[in-house]
């Protein structure tokens, strides 16, 4: 019939279109051939092993950003003695897969941090929220849903937004901290932005740093491990 061969048509077209759009938004990381550390495959996830291991964190891309965007930032915080797992999410969406904490999570005597940049965080929120094994949650220019509150966890909590940043919510950041707890450490990044957490590029929407990539991800990382060694002291 001329109408199923023209509703059929109609959908092959919805879905490469879609496919097309989906490939113009993804942002793909830049210089990987520079990269000093592309740590080791562990099976859907990249694992930056520390030398002097005092903790360990697993960490959710921000949405649409292909993983290897964060394996420098991962590979500085392994050289401050933080193992770090950086899970490649499917179709880069860290939301679905929002308990990859419990397929790399494995007890030892080291505590447990669980975080991500931006949509990452918000998915991170969720073991954040649920699991016994979450010793603190980091959001990086991300908060949780409105259906997760934090407030009432026993958990160490960080977040780190950056002051240039034209792509986060700022209201919905803002009522964000009246879900953590207490407790809850945050800091701004001056002259950051918000891809400035990754090493992508730029972002449609975002406003231009006045950093480095480089420098802001040390700044990062010190707060993160400033972060975890108060809450490992339980100061």
């Amino acid at each position: 019939m001329k109408w199923l061969k023209r509703v059929s048509l109609l959908l092959l077209l919805l879905v490469i279109g879609s496919f097309t759009t989906f490939l113009w938004l993804n942002h793909s990381a830049e210089d990987t051939m520079q990269y000093q550390d592309k740590g080791e495959d562990i099976g859907g996830a990249r694992l930056f092993e520390s030398d002097a291991s005092k903790a360990n964190f697993i960490f959710y891309p921000g949405g649409l950003v292909d993983y290897d965007s964060y394996f420098d930032f991962a590979h500085m915080l392994s050289q401050e003695g933080i193992n770090v797992i950086v899970v490649d999410m499917p179709f880069n969406l860290a939301i679905l897969n929002r308990y990859a904490f419990d397929d790399y999570y494995e007890a030892d005597n080291l505590p447990w941090f669980v975080g991500g940049h931006s949509l990452g965080a918000a998915a991170a929120a969720y073991p954040a929220k649920e699991s016994d094994n979450v010793e603190g949650y980091i959001a990086l220019a991300g908060y949780p849903p409105e259906s997760i509150d934090l407030s009432d966890q026993s958990l160490d909590v960080l977040t780190i937004h950056a002051s240039l940043d034209g792509v986060i919510d700022s209201s919905a950041f803002e009522a964000s901290m009246s879900r953590y707890p207490e407790n809850s450490v945050h800091h701004t990044i001056e002259g950051g932005n918000h891809a400035g957490f990754g090493k992508y590029g730029s972002q449609r929407g975002d406003n231009p740093a006045k950093l480095s990539t480089h420098t802001q991800h040390e700044q990062t990382v010190q707060l993160i491990v400033e972060f975890i060694d108060a809450s490992i002291d339980g100061t």
